[in-house]
């Protein structure tokens, strides 16, 4: 009873969700210029925050700060 109720769930979110009727919207140059500002945007900004985290995480996993490092070879 339980899975049968719960499929038919399922399958109505389902419907719902895909199932809905045409927007007739209208998107400009600008806005769909904009969506694309905002599509670069995020990517970069992901590509930035996402190399930093893997510097912390090199360091990290090399058991020390990079400056330290660097400083060592310098001498």
């Amino acid at each position: 009873m339980i899975k049968n109720y719960s499929i038919k769930s399922v399958l109505a979110v389902f419907l719902t969700c895909f199932m809905a009727a045409p927007a007739f919207a209208y998107l400009d140059g600008a806005t769909g210029s904009m969506i694309l500002q905002a599509l670069i945007g995020g990517t970069a900004t992901a590509m930035v925050f996402g190399r930093s985290y893997i510097a912390k995480a090199k360091t990290f996993i090399s058991g020390g700060s990079r400056k330290a490092k660097e400083a060592g070879k310098r001498k």
